[in-house]
């Protein structure tokens, strides 16, 4: 078994979820999921982000779990979002206006 698929298989059961029940909510028959929870098929990264979904986890680790980023993949972001998950959307959203503020000052022309 894959450790994507390991993965996929423990989000899974720690929500109590049968794999008729993803297949409801995700359209991704039970039987692909079952080969892809074994690692007898790859996981699309469309259909990654709708697992990603239906479990509640983030769709940057399971591209991260999956292969389909590295780390280094992510340094620019981390840098600039370091501890941001540690704001609330009010504080995330004062930031991104703090953001737009200066880019808008840089654009315009003294």
């Amino acid at each position: 078994m894959s450790s994507l698929g390991e993965h996929l298989k423990d989000c899974r059961k720690k929500l109590g979820l049968s794999l008729k029940a993803v297949e409801e909510k995700t359209g991704i028959t039970d039987s692909r999921l079952s080969k892809i929870e074994n690692g007898q098929r790859s996981c699309p990264g469309k259909e990654l982000r709708l697992l990603a979904e239906a479990y509640n986890e983030p769709v940057v680790s399971m591209f991260l779990t999956a292969g389909y980023l590295i780390p280094d993949d992510l340094k620019e972001y981390q840098y600039v979002f370091h501890g941001v998950e540690r704001l609330d959307s009010d504080e995330r959203q004062h930031i991104q206006d703090e953001i737009d503020y200066m880019i808008r000052k840089k654009d315009t022309p003294l």
